[in-house]
């Protein structure tokens, strides 16, 4: 330290009597600023040297990692030479934009704002949006890739990076309240499916929309809602904004398009999942202690895959937990999604803790088929998480049903039931006093049209999901009279089963013997989970397992 401080005070001593000296013998002060200039040269050249021998120094250990390093904040066309550059698009939004303000306030008007109306309680239906403006900034495209393997024929996929930071604003009103949002900015990945291709104009027959995982999202409130913009209900507030949005176009859900009536709209939503993925957080070991003074800390797992999130037991005041915890999840496409897994510390009085996380592509396990591993923590100073991930195939033959009966655990799946729900026709009114009803489709698999106004039923109907074993590719389609209803009411409903095949299958495969048959065994179907709320035209996809002692049938309550 002191020969440091010595050095810089004889280096600075040293140009000031040089100064002194020329001024002495009566150079012009010109050929002082000249002296500067060819010393700060001098001194580039020999920074810019260092900083080669250091790359190189580098590059001998870790080539990419050296790369990597001097490249920050860069477009992923930069990274990834299948990312292509796309400016000429941009010029292409650039001069779209106005027309594309002018579409996107029609959807929010038209279709956005009565599904918001309608999810709102009764006392905030008042909801309307007042101003849609886009502004003069449109979003950019980062970069897009095009997948040539892993596609069928038929079909056209890329991702597409979306960046915006504009000057868009949104004002709304709600029960006499003004609120808005303005400086929106959004980045995301989001993917664009092309298919089926046809034959005829305009050559697809659909397009699907979708992020593979929840983009960044961040804005400003004004009006109103500008006493929200603090940090712990901004916080809820951006939560519940982002959880609108994945459940709108974050997969597994999608917004779908017909181009061409060839092609109806129903079979671009009535597609299989690619498989199903099923995960077992067994435990962790040396996380990091949290909670001050106790040098512990109260572990628990976030699982998440696009938009399904999965959350394990809490493990108190342990830093080597174990949870032997087990979810599933249905995975509409592989290429470019990840298994994402955080481990956080409960905090009752506070924001939970971040312990870390590790990030799995899934394409990875289908590849592999099983995984049995423990994953280093990334953002974190220690901690290990163990996992075993198993990847499992759908089939329509039903000879493969009583092979998953014995090789899957007991808290996992066998099948999974696909339902799409197109219609619903000649609905009675709840009350004459309310006037067209607002209709809410209800499922429970092992409940009821409802009119959203008054809650009232409209009808009920059910259906034996074992009666698809009898159909040819357990599928059918049915129209399905709505009891306690008028004899004309009826509702239009496609179902088809899947069974689930381990790619590769676990080794504690259970060796008892069963005499019981195929029929037998599917008859005893029964439904994991909730209870799902649908509108027309959506497709509801459910994992099915099997028990002994239940009788199970699909009900519309």
């Amino acid at each position: 330290m002191f020969f440091s401080l010595f050095g810089r005070f004889f280096k600075g001593a040293t140009i000031l009597s040089g100064a002194y000296v020329l001024g002495m013998f009566g150079f012009s002060p010109s050929w002082i600023l000249v002296i500067v200039f060819l010393w700060l040269v001098h001194k580039k050249k020999l920074r810019d040297k260092d900083i080669r021998v250091s790359f190189n120094q580098d590059a001998v250990t870790d080539e990419k990692g050296a790369i990597l390093a001097r490249l920050e904040d860069l477009p992923p066309w930069v990274f990834f030479p299948d990312m292509e550059q796309v400016e000429w698009l941009n010029t292409i939004i650039q001069q779209l934009w106005p027309y594309i303000g002018h579409f996107v306030e029609g959807v929010l008007r038209e279709k956005v704002e009565p599904a918001i109306r309608a999810n709102l309680p009764t006392n905030l239906q008042s909801f309307k949006f007042e101003k849609v403006i886009l502004g003069d900034m449109p979003f950019r495209i980062g970069g897009v890739r095009v997948y040539h393997e892993n596609t069928a024929e038929d079909e056209i996929i890329m991702d597409v990076e979306i960046l915006y930071s504009g000057d868009c604003r949104f004002s709304l009103r709600i029960k006499g309240l003004k609120a808005g949002i303005k400086d929106v900015q959004l980045h995301g990945m989001i993917r664009i499916e092309m298919k089926p291709l046809v034959r005829q104009v305009p050559l697809v027959g659909g397009l699907s929309f979708y992020f593979l995982k929840p983009p960044a999202i961040n804005f400003d409130l004004t009006n109103f809602t500008n006493i929200l913009d603090t940090p712990g209900l901004s916080n809820i507030l951006h939560k519940i904004i982002v959880e609108q949005l994945s459940s709108v176009m974050v997969l597994p859900n999608k917004i779908t398009l017909s181009l061409t009536e060839s092609v109806p709209l129903h079979l671009l939503k009535f597609l299989p999942p690619a498989g199903v993925l099923q995960v077992e957080v067994l435990e962790a070991k040396q996380l990091m202690a949290s909670d001050l003074g106790f040098g512990s800390t109260d572990p628990y797992v976030i699982v998440i895959v696009g938009s399904q999130e999965f959350r394990t037991p809490v493990i108190t005041n342990d830093i080597n937990p174990v949870w032997n915890h087990q979810c599933e999840a249905i995975v509409n496409q592989v290429e470019g999604l990840t298994l994402d897994v955080e481990v956080m510390d409960e905090d009752k009085t506070s924001r939970d803790d971040f312990l870390g996380r590790t990030s799995i592509k899934i394409s990875s396990v289908t590849m592999a088929g099983r995984i049995n591993a423990w994953y280093p923590l990334e953002e974190a100073k220690s901690g290990w998480i163990h996992l075993e991930i198993a990847w499992l195939t759908l089939t329509d033959n039903i000879n493969h049903l009583e092979t998953i009966m014995h090789q899957r655990k007991s808290d996992f799946s066998s099948s999974l039931l696909m339902l799409f729900i197109d219609s619903a026709k000649n609905l009675p009114d709840a009350s004459q006093a309310t006037g067209e009803p607002n209709p809410q489709l209800k499922l429970k698999i092992a409940k009821y049209v409802t009119d959203v106004k008054s809650g009232k039923s409209l009808g009920n109907c059910s259906f034996q999901v074992s009666h698809l074993l009898q159909e040819k590719n357990n599928r059918s389609d049915q129209t399905l009279k709505l009891q306690g209803s008028r004899d004309e009411a009826s509702i239009f409903l496609m179902l088809q089963l899947k069974i689930l095949k381990y790619k590769v299958p676990p080794t504690d495969i259970a060796t008892e013997s069963t005499n019981r048959t195929i029929k037998k065994t599917t008859e005893n179907t029964i439904a994991r989970g909730n209870e799902a709320q649908v509108s027309d035209n959506e497709q509801v996809t459910s994992i099915l397992q099997l028990n002994d002692s239940m009788n199970s049938s699909l009900e519309v309550p």
